[in-house]
C-alpha cells in the first residue's frame, strides 16, 4: 500500500496538474477573446474610428493588490484623435476607472486595472466616439 508520504504527494502532483490544465484553459479563452472588434474599422458607423485596447500584463494574480496598465490608442481615419478625447472603460470581473481621456499628442489614454480575488478571465471595454474595442486578463 502507498505510505501517507506517497499520497500527499501523489494528491499535490494531481492538484499541480489541475491549475497547469486550468491556466492553460483560461489563455486559450483569453487569446480567443483578445481584441474582439464590435465596429470594424472600415464599417461607414465607425466614421473612419478605430478603437485598440491592450493591457500588460495580460495575466494577474487574483488577489486584491495586482494592477495592470491598460493602453487605449484611438485613431480617426489613420490619425490619432486630439488631446481629451472621452473613453469609458468598464470590466466584467475587477476593477477599472469609468473614463479616461487621450492625451499626449499620440490618441492615446491609459487606465489602472485593479484584479479581484476572484479567479477567472475578465474583459475591459474600451468605447470611443461610437466604437468599443475588448481585452481579456485573466486571474488565477
Amino acid at each position: 500500500m502507498w505510505s501517507e508520504k506517497r499520497k500527499q504527494a501523489s494528491i499535490r502532483l494531481f492538484v499541480y496538474r489541475l491549475s497547469l490544465v486550468s491556466v492553460l484553459i483560461a489563455f486559450g479563452l483569453a487569446i480567443m477573446l483578445t481584441s474582439c472588434r464590435s465596429t470594424r474599422p472600415d464599417d461607414d458607423v465607425a466614421n473612419g474610428v478605430t478603437v485598440n485596447v491592450s493591457i500588460e500584463p495580460m495575466v494577474l494574480k487574483a488577489d486584491t493588490t495586482e494592477t495592470a496598465v491598460v493602453w487605449i490608442e484611438v485613431k480617426q481615419n489613420q490619425v490619432p484623435v486630439p488631446d481629451s478625447t472621452f473613453v469609458s472603460l468598464v470590466t466584467n470581473l475587477g476593477s477599472i476607472s469609468e473614463t479616461t481621456l487621450t492625451e499626449g499628442g499620440g490618441g492615446l489614454a491609459t487606465a489602472i486595472y485593479k484584479s479581484t480575488d476572484e479567479p477567472g478571465v475578465g474583459r475591459i471595454i474600451a468605447h470611443s466616439l461610437g466604437v468599443k474595442d475588448t481585452i481579456a486578463v485573466i486571474l488565477n
